[in-house]
């Protein structure tokens, strides 16, 4: 896809520098554009379906997403989800090497959280790196300011506006 003849760029990282004694450390968060590699270690549960009795048994089954069972698997999936995207999106800091968090291991992605607190990040500065990852993975309202700004600026528009 193309605007104005233009291919898309895809989305600016977003940095996080954590302030320490001697040298500071970067992270770098990176837009998760691909969702493939997850889908392919972690495919998304398929909605149960509940076969009807009586006067309605010859109707095909109905999906019954009320199951006990599926929705604790859906609630699993999401959370797998949201490990992957900051592992993946946190895969573009130079350098980083996790210990207990392993990339073909969903059950280990969770880890993340607390490697950073043995590593002596403090909650909030753990905030920060989280929300770093959800600016490069979305919209904020100061990355849409800052393109709207830029936009306007290479505009001829009255001085009134």
């Amino acid at each position: 896809m193309k605007i104005k003849g233009q291919s898309i760029k895809p989305p600016k990282d977003v940095v996080v520098v954590i302030p320490r004694d001697g040298e500071s450390i970067v992270f770098r968060a990176k837009a998760v554009l691909d969702q493939t590699p997850f889908d392919a270690i972690c495919p998304e549960p398929q909605v149960p379906r509940k076969k009807s009795y009586g006067a309605k048994a010859d109707l095909p089954a109905e999906p019954f997403p009320e199951e006990p069972n599926y929705v604790k698997a859906l609630g699993e999936y999401h959370k797998h989800l949201q490990d992957w995207i900051f592992m993946e999106s946190l895969s573009a800091t130079e350098g980083l090497e996790w210990e207990t968090v392993k990339p073909d291991q969903p059950d280990t992605w969770g880890n993340w959280q607390t490697e950073l607190k043995a590593a002596g990040f403090s909650q909030l500065e753990i905030m920060r790196i989280f929300q770093a990852i959800i600016d490069a993975n979305g919209l904020n309202q100061s990355r849409i300011d800052e393109a709207t700004k830029s936009f306007l600026a290479g505009q001829d528009l009255p001085d009134q506006l």
